[in-house]
């Protein structure tokens, strides 16, 4: 897309732009589902598969040069918006199985897999007129490329139900999530003419490239139940793997106009490189139920597994190469500059439950659970800003300059509990139950972040900083928690007729931090704060926690 404009644009009304030149990717479709329903005197065996979803398709690069007046009137009415956008990831198609039978059940039940999202193209915007926008949420000078999330994996869920001597054999498999789409680099040159908006929520000039993020894995269900004298029951489950975030790219802003912004939350310049988090992983649950009370024996046996959190994606350099032009804000949490890169934190991996009934003489039930792994956090991008010009910022909470690096985040373990119950037998029933929380995910780093400032700031709120910069780590992801619960009744006390229950229970690890790197300002020019709790430089390099066992 190439879009010229050199005329004078004006707008009246509510998501009105005056110039926009956009790429817009389509999305994939979802997955058809599946299902498959038995009935037999003896054995049934059934295979069910959920579709995959469609992969979403790529924005194309985006150039706009805009030479003209722009000035519009109306909320969320951009001035000059240059963008590309991938198209979302088809989700999987859901998949069940239900089997009733007087002998024996098998059944394998698979979620339909989501697809990746679709990448932004890259995005390149020149501006040279004035741009007044006047709604809230009306970014004058706005260039984006935004790669889309990726499809949710498809449910999957099995029921199988044997009415006299026999088994039940269930493996049930949540699908697989797609990944995010990349985003491609983002360059906004401004060399001229005076920008200005008035509304709430409406930066000066904003530039963003953010990866998608990861699709939720599925969820998997699987219940057997057994009413004959003798019956086993086994049941596997897995809830399906959190998609990867994608990767964001560079941002670039060269600004030689004058640029003001009056309502709060409006910054005068705006860059930032996100890295798409991870899924979180499906969850996953186990049942077994042996109901015949005058059995002389059952079996049950469930493990589950919560799927793992996808893995976040690292940021882009954020790059403000040079600001020679005035920048002047008015409202509450309104920079002058404002430039950030975040890695992609990781996804949270899935809860997992395993748990059985039995109302034999003689139960033997084994339960395992495993908690999700939480996904890894990623790495933020480098930050640089360079100031030659005069700003002032009159709100709270509103900074000269504002620059940080911040690695991602890891994504939580998932909680594991197992439970089972059993009457009194004839002998001894045997319950053993093993619990282990996901453990978290490791963090990424903050990279350097570099401030030069050779013009002249002055804020006058609280807690508007002159300067503040940060290259801050990661936290490590917490470990998921496990529970285990086992009861065997008994009424009688005779020794011959016992309970033995065995419980094992370890919560996940932590995940590890990320690092930090340096913080560096180097100032010639001046720097007045008039209020309280308003440092004229703050300058800070901080690593992450580790995560909580």
């Amino acid at each position: 897309v190439q879009l010229t404009n050199s005329g004078d644009v004006y707008t009246v009304g509510d998501n009105a732009a005056g110039v926009i030149g956009q790429s817009i990717g389509g999305g994939g479709g979802n997955g058809g589902f599946s299902a498959g329903f038995d009935v037999a005197k003896s054995t049934n065996l059934a295979v069910t598969v959920g579709g995959s979803g469609g992969d979403g398709n790529d924005g194309a690069s985006v150039t706009v040069a805009n030479n003209g007046d722009v000035q519009t009137q109306g909320s969320q009415s951009y001035g000059v918006q240059a963008q590309s956008v991938g198209g979302g990831g088809g989700n999987g198609g859901f998949s069940l199985s239900g089997d009733f039978s007087k002998g024996s059940n098998i059944a394998v039940t698979i979620g339909g897999s989501g697809s990746g999202g679709g990448d932004g193209g890259a995005v390149d915007l020149t501006q040279i007129g004035s741009v007044v926008t006047t709604g809230d949420g009306a970014h004058a000078v706005m260039a984006q490329s935004v790669g889309k999330g990726g499809g949710a994996g498809g449910f999957a869920g099995s029921v199988e139900v044997s009415l006299d001597d026999g088994g039940n054999v269930g493996v049930t498999v949540g699908g697989g999530a797609g990944d995010g789409g990349t985003a491609d680099a983002v360059t906004v040159v401004s060399s001229s003419g005076l920008i200005s908006t008035t509304g709430k929520s409406a930066t000066g000039i904003y530039a963003l490239s953010q990866g998608g993020g990861g699709g939720e894995g599925g969820f998997a269900f699987t219940g057997n139940l057994g009413t004959g004298e003798k019956t086993v029951n086994i049941g596997v489950t897995v809830g399906g793997g959190g998609g990867d975030g994608g990767t964001s790219s560079d941002v670039g802003i060269s600004n030689a106009s004058g640029v003001s912004t009056t309502g709060d939350y409006s910054h005068a310049i705006q860059a930032q490189s996100i890295g798409g988090s991870g899924g979180s992983g499906g969850m996953a649950i186990s049942a077994n139920l042996s109901l015949n009370t005058s059995a002389t024996g059952s079996g049950n046996l469930g493990v589950s597994v919560g799927g793992g959190g996808g893995s976040g994606n690292t940021s882009g350099a954020v790059t403000i190469a040079a600001n020679d032009g005035d920048l002047t804000t008015s409202g509450y949490k309104s920079a002058g500059i404002y430039a950030k890169s975040i890695g992609g934190g990781g996804g949270d991996g899935g809860l997992s439950f395993s748990g059985d009934i039995s109302g034999s003489n003689s139960a033997q039930h084994i339960n395992v659970s495993v908690g999700g792994a939480g996904g890894s956090g990623n790495d933020a991008g480098l930050v640089t800003v360079t100031n030659n010009g005069i700003i002032e910022t009159s709100g709270h909470y509103s900074e000269g300059i504002f620059a940080h690096s911040v690695g991602g985040g890891g994504g939580t373990g998932g909680l594991s509990a197992v439970a089972a119950l059993s009457r009194e037998g004839e002998g001894t029933n045997l319950s053993v139950g093993v619990a282990i929380g996901g453990s978290g995910g490791a963090a990424g780093d903050g990279e350097a972040v570099d401030v030069t400032n050779n013009g002249s700031i002055n804020t006058h709120g609280v807690a508007s900083t002159g300067i503040e910069i940060q290259s801050i780590g990661g936290g490590g992801g917490k470990g998921g928690s496990s529970f285990s619960g086992i009861a065997g009744l008994s009424q009688s006390g005779e020794a011959d007729k016992r309970t033995l229950n065995i419980e094992v229970a370890v919560g996940g690890a932590g995940g590890s931090a990320g690092d930090a790197n340096s913080a560096t300002v180097s100032n010639s020019g001046s720097i007045h704060t008039r209020d309280g709790n308003a440092k004229g430089i703050s300058a800070q390099s901080i690593g992450g926690g580790g995560g909580a066992g």
